[in-house]
């Protein structure tokens, strides 16, 4: 056989009956590239199977707060505070599939019932210009991320804040 530059070659096998006349065989026939084609397929078939990805982390249950991150700005945009908290034992928040709990030093600071779509939570305050929403920002079986603007009451002021949270 000639590959593409007009040299001879020749594909040899060795057979695993040795005791055979001819222990080996020759492809006369196989060009290279289909014989390269030949061990590439089984790769490129393993390559495309596709792997399950794993279900979502739950978001319901007991998540200890780590740290909250908060950005304060006045009404022009302007930044007033950045600073970074960090959480203590019996600051956390507990959810079920339809209530939001928030605990500071294992006191109930606050609860509402939430509804999720997709990465946002939207807290239902009994009054709905008062409600609230998070994003989601990462989401885990032992980390949660979210992150939410919480007005200050001082002329327009605003914070921002990512609160990250673990089981």
């Amino acid at each position: 056989m000639k590959s593409e530059r007009g040299e001879m070659v020749t594909i040899t096998f060795l057979c695993p009956n040795a005791h055979l006349k001819n222990p080996s065989m020759s492809f006369s026939t196989l060009s290279i590239r289909s014989f390269m084609w030949l061990l590439l397929l089984p790769l490129l078939a393993l390559a495309a199977c596709s792997t399950k990805k794993d279900d979502p982390a739950p978001l319901p249950g007991h998540w200890n707060l780590a740290t909250m991150h908060v950005v304060e700005k006045d009404a022009n945009g302007q930044l007033l505070l950045d600073y970074t908290l960090t959480g203590k034992s019996g600051d956390y928040i507990h959810l079920t599939d339809v209530l939001f709990q928030e605990y500071n030093n294992s006191q109930l600071n606050f609860e509402m019932p939430y509804t999720r779509a997709a990465n946002t939570i939207t807290l239902k305050a009994p009054v709905e210009h008062l409600n609230q929403t998070r994003e989601i920002r990462e989401l885990s079986a032992n980390k949660l991320v979210m992150s939410y603007v919480r007005p200050v009451i001082a002329q327009g002021n605003s914070a921002t804040i990512e609160a990250t949270y673990t089981r």
